[in-house]
């Protein structure tokens, strides 16, 4: 089984890269980027999967047939289980500024809470959890919100 942790790591690393070209559709430049990268340590449907990652993390939802991996049962539900992740670390560091810093996160049966403290005012990180959650309470079944500590 591979460690899926691996993968969401470097979707948050190089999910922005594309930025680099234009921050208009960053997400079609860092699909790009990632996808025609040389990771000596990747085969080529991981690079694949951390480059539909990146594609996929500010919204929208792919069609399955279009996942390259989505004949295997544990790549396509590790990649929706870590895209939820994605975009829910994504939303907590909206400025790239790393303003915010979870302290705390609370799990029960039907909830998961994180709680956060920030440099500066932290509404906006808060707001974008709110906008960026829904993948994450389907898949997971639990809601999601974020709190001031």
């Amino acid at each position: 089984k591979p460690a899926w942790e691996v993968y969401l790591t470097a979707a948050a690393i190089l999910h922005d890269t594309g930025e680099a070209v234009s921050p208009t559709r960053h997400e079609l430049h860092s699909y790009y980027i990632v996808k025609n990268a040389d990771f000596p340590s990747m085969e080529k449907w991981e690079t694949e999967f951390v480059a539909q990652l990146c594609l996929w993390h500010p919204g929208g939802k792919p069609n399955e047939k279009d996942l390259p991996f989505v004949e295997q049962k544990e790549r396509r539900q590790a990649f929706w289980r870590l895209l939820a992740l994605l975009r829910v670390a994504d939303a907590l560091d909206r400025g790239h500024k790393r303003n915010v810093r979870v302290n705390r996160v609370a799990v029960d049966k039907k909830s998961v809470k994180i709680f956060l403290t920030g440099k500066s005012a932290i509404d906006l990180e808060i707001l974008r959890v709110e906008q960026k959650k829904a993948l994450f309470e389907q898949l997971f079944k639990k809601t999601l919100s974020a709190h001031r500590s």
